[in-house]
């Protein structure tokens, strides 16, 4: 379906997204050991890199995360450069904290990577930018802002306090795919992997791809929406950004949302919709071939994805059957993976291990929910 959150710290841009496979998570970062001398807080940081052919380059930020090989630095507009010891030249303490940049200076920094006269749309928090037309441009910073009111209202809870996001968020919108893959590719030195939209975690950033027929309209919408609830979920304290979380959980919130009316408008509060989208390829799919160990513990840690044999589907269903049915261990479930250490990768046995902390023992779960997919499917 093309959609997903890209995050790959294996390279390095300190105001530019990381955009590649999802499971090169699992490579230096949470292969480094904690460090035992703290860096200050808010810094510059002095490093080189393949981008720039290694010529000495500078990032402000707040350090937020570090190990003997790896240093964090979080920037003004809520990008994270990750950036490997070795190419670290100085590190110089600043005097006060780096600040979120406000809309209209974050819209300014965004235009300068378009040509001059590409429009940009502000409004509630978000910048939209790019080449994909005025309607569509208008419709991403509708759907933004609507989502971003109603999203405290879907997710608050005694468990759950969903915060305002801490920086704008951007969505990045392209007129081709070509066109896409090569801004991508010029700020990353990656292109993306093929889908009409992605979060990159990294960034902060929505990129997508603007639909080029009438048909295509709904896809997208949803599409869009299915990123900007990564976005939320990563800035308002639902999840925690550049964490290791199994991807059933991730997708099943992103996916939650993407049920727009007719008018192309987001869910609203209190009256999410059933996914037809996502019980149609229920439907389709044959449940004797899935493997409920399998989907609660896909993700970085394990390799393994949800792509096949209807996976994302099963991850909405049973995202969206915790939230109806159990939504108090939902919400403790998601309290403990914010709890988890930052940088720790994880396995399958702890994946089950966190689930069946929240949920229960997977044997009774799966029958539970085998029940509530038949309900769903009207299969008996």
């Amino acid at each position: 379906m093309g959609r997903h959150i890209v995050d790959d710290r294996r390279l390095v841009r300190p105001v530019g997204p990381i955009a590649v496979s999802l499971f090169a998570v699992a490579t230096l970062l949470w292969a480094a050991v904690a460090s035992s001398a703290a860096e200050p807080a808010f810094v510059t940081v002095r490093f080189r890199d393949a981008f720039s052919g290694f010529a000495p380059r500078e990032v402000d930020g707040e350090v937020v995360w570090e190990t003997e090989r790896v240093l964090e630095v979080r920037d003004s507009a809520g990008a994270i450069a990750v950036l490997p010891r070795e190419n670290v030249d100085e590190i110089r303490p600043l005097d006060g904290p780096v600040g979120p940049i406000t809309v209209e200076e974050f819209a300014a920094r965004l235009k300068t990577s378009f040509p001059r006269n590409t429009p940009v749309r502000t409004g509630d928090g978000f910048v939209v930018v790019g080449t994909g037309g005025p309607r569509f441009l208008g419709q991403c910073l509708t759907n933004a802002g609507r989502l971003r009111r109603e999203f405290a209202e879907i997710w608050d809870g005694p468990r759950t306090t969903v915060s305002e996001p801490p920086y704008p968020l951007a969505v990045v919108t392209f007129a081709t795919d070509a066109e896409m893959q090569r801004f991508v590719k010029a700020e990353t030195g990656h292109v993306s992997s093929g889908g009409r939209a992605f979060f990159a975690a990294t960034t902060n950033r929505v990129y997508v791809r603007a639909p080029r027929t009438a048909a295509e309209w709904p896809r997208v919408t949803n599409d869009v929406l299915h990123e900007l609830t990564h976005q939320q979920s990563f800035n308002r304290g639902l999840q925690t950004r550049l964490s290791d979380y199994p991807l059933w959980i991730s997708e099943g919130v992103a996916m939650l949302t993407e049920a727009a009316d007719r008018r192309g408008r987001p869910p609203r509060a209190g009256r999410l919709p059933m996914n037809p989208a996502r019980i149609a390829e229920l439907v389709r799919a044959d449940p004797k071939d899935f493997e409920f160990d399998r989907l609660i513990t896909a993700g970085p840690a394990t390799r393994t994805s949800l792509s096949a044999g209807g996976g994302y589907a099963f991850a909405w269903a049973l995202t969206r059957f915790f939230y109806d049915r159990r939504r108090d261990d939902l919400d403790r479930y998601l309290a403990a993976l914010r709890e988890k250490p930052r940088g720790e990768l994880r396995s399958a046995e702890v994946y089950r291990a966190d689930f069946e902390a929240a949920f229960g023992d997977v044997g009774p779960v799966e029958a539970e929910f085998r029940v509530y997919l038949n309900e769903i499917t009207g299969r008996r």
